[in-house]
Parts: structure tokens; C-alpha cells; sequence
């Protein structure tokens, strides 16, 4: 899986490397994700906060619990994945 040190330009490409790791979500769910995230980086870029200040998750976090099995998840990561 990629090291996270290049990174992904699109969803399609996150999609295409989660399915190899055995993700069976589709393209769209990524899409809607991804966009999602983006949309909270602009909205903390836009209140004056700090990157490295914000509680949200990264886009390798937000992979990570989405390809976990649900039994192995905390409390809290499955509530994360639950309203995602």
C-alpha cells in the first residue's frame, strides 16, 4: 500500500489501492469520503486554526478504519466510521 509520503490526487486512485488491499466499498463511497475530508481541511484552513491543531482524521486515518474489520475498531473509531 502506498506509504502515505506520495499521496493520492483523486479518490479513484484511493479506491483502486484500498480494493487491492481488500476493500469492498465502491468508487463513489471513496469519492463522497474523500470529499468530505476536504471539505473539513477547508473549513479549519478557513477559521484560522493550525493543521497540525485539528481533531479531525487524516486521509490515511480515515483509510485505515474504513479497511479494519468492525470487531477490531475502538468505540470511538467505529462511531467515526458509523457516521461516515
Amino acid at each position: 500500500m502506498n506509504d502515505g509520503r506520495e499521496g493520492y490526487h483523486t479518490a479513484l486512485g484511493l479506491w483502486r489501492e484500498s480494493v487491492a488491499q481488500g476493500f469492498a466499498g465502491t468508487s463513489h463511497n471513496v469519492s463522497r469520503f474523500v470529499t468530505y475530508l476536504r471539505q473539513q481541511d477547508r473549513q479549519q484552513e478557513q477559521s484560522g486554526r493550525a493543521y497540525r491543531d485539528r481533531r479531525g482524521l487524516t486521509v490515511r486515518e480515515a483509510v485505515g478504519v474504513l479497511l479494519r474489520h468492525h470487531g477490531d475498531l475502538t468505540v470511538e473509531q467505529q462511531a467515526t466510521r458509523t457516521s461516515v
